[in-house]
């Protein structure tokens, strides 16, 4: 049988401080790919709204004439 704890569930006080160091390190490295991410797609969704903001306007300015 394995008998690992789930990570979930390892006890704070029983890991090494490098292993503890380790794992939220790697912890904050997937949160920051993961807003990294979602930036990029705000960005994305940003230039994309300037576009249709950009062919808005001009439809207005048309419909003014």
């Amino acid at each position: 049988t394995d008998n690992k704890v789930p990570a979930t569930n390892r006890s704070l006080f029983h890991q090494t401080e490098t292993t503890i160091l380790e794992r939220g390190l790697n912890s904050l490295t997937l949160a920051c790919d993961a807003l990294t991410r979602i930036n990029d797609q705000l960005k994305n969704d940003i230039e994309e709204l300037k576009a249709e903001n950009t062919r808005l306007l001009k439809s207005v300015e048309l419909l003014r004439r």
